[in-house]
This record gives C-alpha cells, sequence and structure tokens, in this order.
C-alpha cells in the first residue's frame, strides 16, 4: 500500500511554482495518473530540490512498477530528510524493505559487444554490462539482439533481492549465398574482377548484386549480374562463343581482298604475253639500230 503524500506546506518547501507542481503531482497520484504525477514531482524538483519530493517521486515510481528506482528514491528520502519528515513518511523502513523484495539483479554474459538488451521489451542497454543490472523481481522475458546474429529470446525468473545469471551465446546470421559457376570446360571464372579459378567454380559471395565472368582461350569472354540471396545456393552457366578467325572477320577480310586483288593483278601483268601495239612505224621499219647479244 503506497503511503499518504508527504504535505509541502509542512515540509519547507518554498518555491511557489515548486509547491504548484508538487501540488498538481497530488492531485494526479489520487486519480492514478501516475506518469503525469511524476512528470509533476520532477518539475518541481528541478525548482527547488527537497527530500520530501524524493519520496512522492518515490511512491509514483512504485506505483508504475518500476521498483528499482523507487527503492532508490526511498533510500535517498531516508538519508536526506530530517527526523520531523522522515517520521511523517509512516515505517520508513517496512517500505524500503518492501521496495527490496521486488528488486533483484541480473548479470549478461555476452562475448558480442554492442548487443542490445531488453527485459519485457523495454530496453537495458547494450553489451557488455560492467555489473548486474538492477531489474524488477520475478518472471520476465529477456532478449537480445546485434547486428549480423540471430535473436536471442528466454524467459527468465529473477529471484528477489539476488543476482541472477544468463549466459549468451549469439549465433550468426547466414547473411551469404553459394554460387556455382559453369562453362565450356577450361574457362577461367570472375566474380566482381577476382579470379575465382576454372570452371565449375564455387564460391561464396555476400548477399546482393555481383558481376561474374569467364574467359577462355580462342572464345569471347562472357559476363552477367547475379542476385546472391542469403543461404542460398545457385548454379549459373555462361555460354561462350568461338572467336572468329582472321578470314572470319568483315573488316579484315575486306581488306586482305584488297590485297589479295592487287597481288592477282601484279601476277597477270608479269605472267601474260602482250600483243603488238598499234603505231605510227609500221612494222618491221624501226629507224633506230637493234641491239643484240
Amino acid at each position: 500500500m503506497l503511503c499518504a503524500p508527504a504535505r509541502a506546506e509542512s515540509a519547507g518547501l518554498h518555491d511557489a511554482l515548486a509547491l504548484e507542481f508538487k501540488s498538481a503531482g497530488d492531485q494526479a497520484m489520487q486519480e492514478k495518473h501516475y506518469e503525469q504525477a511524476l512528470a509533476a514531482y520532477d518539475r518541481a524538483n528541478e525548482l527547488e530540490a527537497h527530500p520530501l519530493l524524493l519520496f512522492n517521486r518515490g511512491r509514483a515510481l512504485q506505483a508504475l512498477n518500476r521498483y528499482p528506482e523507487a527503492l532508490d528514491a526511498m533510500v535517498a528520502f531516508s538519508e536526506q530528510a530530517s527526523p520531523e519528515l522522515a517520521a511523517k513518511a509512516g515505517n520508513l523502513q517496512e517500505l524500503i524493505e518492501n521496495l527490496r523484495q521486488h528488486v533483484s539483479r541480473l548479470e549478461i554474459i555476452c562475448a558480442v559487444p554492442g548487443a542490445r538488451a531488453t527485459l519485457d521489451g523495454k530496453p537495458l542497454g547494450a553489451t557488455p554490462f560492467a555489473k548486474p543490472l538492477r531489474v524488477n523481481a520475478g518472471s520476465s522475458r529477456l532478449v537480445l539482439s546485434a547486428d549480423g546474429y540471430l535473436p536471442f529470446e528466454t524467459d527468465i525468473t529473477l529471484p528477489a533481492a539476488e543476482v541472477q545469471t544468463v549466459r549468451v551465446e549469439l549465433v550468426r546470421r547466414n547473411t551469404d549465398g553459394h554460387l556455382i559457376v559453369t562453362s565450356a570446360a577450361g574457362a577461367v571464372a570472375f566474380a566482381d574482377g577476382v579470379r575465382l579459378g576454372a570452371v565449375p567454380a564455387d564460391v561464396t559471395l555476400p548477399s546482393g548484386r555481383h558481376l561474374i565472368r569467364v574467359e577462355h582461350a580462342g572464345f569471347r569472354s562472357a559476363e552477367t549480374g547475379v542476385q546472391i540471396v542469403a543461404g542460398q545456393d545457385r548454379t549459373l552457366d555462361l555460354a561462350l562463343e568461338k572467336e572468329p578467325g582472321i578470314w572470319g572477320k568483315w573488316w579484315f577480310w575486306t581488306g586482305a581482298g584488297v590485297v589479295v586483288t592487287a597481288g592477282v593483278t601484279a601476277i597477270i601483268c608479269a605472267t601474260t604475253e602482250r600483243s603488238p601495239s598499234s603505231g605510227d612505224i609500221p612494222p618491221g621499219r624501226v629507224a633506230a639500230p637493234l641491239l643484240r647479244f
């Protein structure tokens, strides 16, 4: 059962605005609007820090089942309040002991740094934890998650005023896929420019799109993009086309044709006898003397 709120006037709270926020918090507590009450007490404490606000804040936290924080507030109140003010809080030590029975400590041991932990959906922080965490006692569900790992979930029972240790081994999430590249015998495969070796070539690649190419002497290289899906196996066959020979290229053949035609013409000129040409000098009547060897 919650104790009655401490009165500001009799406890020595002097700031007028702080008194207004404190009164608003008390009203919200009576109406069971505990979040509003907590916000009002926090605002009042910002304006004028006072032990009675620690007590009322602890009450609001207790009503919200935030027992570790409520315990801290009550312990702080017991340390800071005057004997007169503490006496107005009723049986303070019994209240504190009751809160202790609602608080446990959770030790999380995990080798993966940065793993995010939640308890019943409430964030606890990220690993590694320097010391056990103070949490509500009772049955809870612990979840740890980290990038590249499968989430870890377990139901645990947290004993009152004791430490519960949970060792977590996160399992890596499979983000790679397996690809087998096939082609003509003797071809060499490449993935994203990296040589894989002769086909059939096996390779494990991260999920996503990759450029696969195969090369073979006497053939035109072939390449294509392939989508790798995590945890899946895939086979890719790239067909190769023969590289055309020297006489099979139209551009080379045209040039060669010119060369060949010129060569044939030269041969014809050198081996074909000419017929006498007609001119002004009749045959057999050449004015110049003949040269004899």
